[in-house]
């Protein structure tokens, strides 16, 4: 799935190529859940908004993200080092 199917927002499409694009090593990937796409890492999922209301929904889809992607990279790093 790309980012202009996973929402209507401009905003949140240019956040997610950026993560996608800027993520590359953590195999980040969009899929479509029931109501909302996803994106997840495989065991990690973080719902997508198709519709955000305000700047506000923008804004705590960004942190949200940030601190998405520091959880998986705390994960990987924590799993590469018991092997």
């Amino acid at each position: 799935m790309n980012p202009e199917k996973a929402t209507h927002s401009k905003e949140i499409r240019k956040i997610l190529k950026e993560a996608l694009h800027d993520n590359k090593d953590l195999n980040l990937y969009l899929e479509s859940g029931s109501k909302h796409a996803k994106l997840t890492s495989g065991a990690h999922p973080l719902t997508i908004l198709s519709s955000p209301s305000d700047r506000k929904s923008v804004k705590n889809f960004e942190k949200e993200l940030t601190e998405f992607i520091k959880k998986i990279r705390e994960n990987t790093i924590t799993h590469g080092a018991c092997e």
